[in-house]
């Protein structure tokens, strides 16, 4: 895996995973915590479940966009810069 390197106040810190990979596993950090399923999350998110399966495997492809990141939020009652919070800065984020 190519690792990204990011500046941040004059230091350098390597990260290895990119935004789709972190976001995935949060996303399914968050899902397990409320005892849900794939299925059910796209139903309260009003997404298809394919697209969550493909978010939560961190598809290199398949880049999700801010407003299917913004409704999986809403579900989990959080806001959507809680759910992207430090994740490395310069990662690509379709619709920002």
């Amino acid at each position: 895996m190519k690792k990204k390197l990011i500046r941040i106040d004059n230091k350098i810190k390597v990260y290895k995973e990119p935004f789709n990979s972190i976001l995935g596993k949060r996303i399914t950090k968050y899902r397990e915590e409320m005892g849900w399923t794939k299925y059910e999350l796209a139903t309260l998110s009003g997404l298809q479940p394919g697209l969550i399966i493909t978010i939560e495997s961190g598809d290199k492809k398949k880049v999700a966009d801010a407003s299917d990141i913004h409704r999986i939020a809403i579900v989990f009652k959080i806001t959507m810069d809680k759910l992207i919070e430090n994740i490395p800065v310069g990662t690509k984020m379709k619709g920002y």
